[in-house]
């Protein structure tokens, strides 16, 4: 994507944030967030995800198809078999780098994640942590109500994206 926005810098915008985004947006251009899907690539280590953020990457799902040392994931491997809980949602390390990723500025992406770990990053459940201080996203879901499938998104989970200013981007699985 770099490449790109080198060779084309009256098409595409540069590395962004949300000021930036939006004065981009606003000379017509194209804005291409950098994502990393899943944090088991940043091999545990919140100065990897600094990195990441340095590089451009403004968005990161917590789990892919297996949980890791932050979170619980909705599937293992199979996308068909729902992956069991192990941290019962969000890791304490996992509380920990979501600090740090709205620190930065870096958007917590909840697709691949359990309902476990979607209740507890949008402050759904009845415990200390409030979860995330900055809205969410789900880049590639769909409501459970419209295609059941372990990924997608329950109601009772879309009325606090709702609440907490939130976005879901729809994808379907079957």
């Amino acid at each position: 994507m770099t490449r790109l926005q080198a060779a084309y810098p009256d098409s595409f915008s540069g590395i962004v944030d949300s000021e930036s985004a939006k004065a981009a947006f606003k000379q017509g251009k194209l804005i291409s967030p950098l994502g990393v899907e899943g944090l088991h690539q940043i091999g545990n280590s919140v100065a990897n995800l600094r990195r990441y953020h340095a590089m451009g990457v403004r968005y990161a799902t917590l789990t892919h198809n297996c949980g890791n040392i932050f979170a619980d994931a909705a599937l293992w491997e199979h996308p068909f078999h729902k992956a069991p809980p192990f941290w019962g949602g969000v890791s304490p390390r996992g509380r920990q780098l979501i600090n740090e990723m709205n620190r930065i500025g870096m958007i917590v992406d909840l697709s691949h994640t359990s309902v476990d770990t979607m209740l507890d990053v949008l402050g759904g459940r009845e415990e200390k942590w409030a979860g995330s201080k900055a809205p969410i996203m789900f880049s590639h879901s769909s409501a459970y109500a419209v295609c059941p499938h372990p990924r997608n998104v329950p109601d009772h989970v879309l009325e606090l994206v709702k609440k907490r200013n939130s976005i879901v981007m729809g994808k379907c699985f079957f």
